[in-house]
């Protein structure tokens, strides 16, 4: 991924999750993906919070927050 640091895949594997999570009816265009998800990940407390200055393991955590969200939304077929 190129940009994990705001950008999310979005299949058929999390989509229905990320729908859920996000009150989303549904995605049919990379506007709606604009408008839906990156907006609302913009405007999350942990999206906005300082990047840590803790380990390099908790910076690259920081790095990567919104890439994990597809880990945390993955739903094996």
């Amino acid at each position: 991924m190129k940009r994990p640091d705001l950008f999310i895949c979005v299949d058929s594997a999390n989509l229905t999750s990320l729908k859920e999570t996000f009150g989303i009816e549904k995605i049919n265009s990379n506007e709606d993906y604009w408008l839906f998800i990156t907006n609302f990940i913009q405007n999350c407390e942990w999206w906005n919070s300082p990047r840590p200055k803790g380990s390099d393991e908790e910076q690259r955590a920081w790095d990567g927050r919104v890439a994990m969200l597809d880990a945390i939304h993955y739903e094996k077929h």
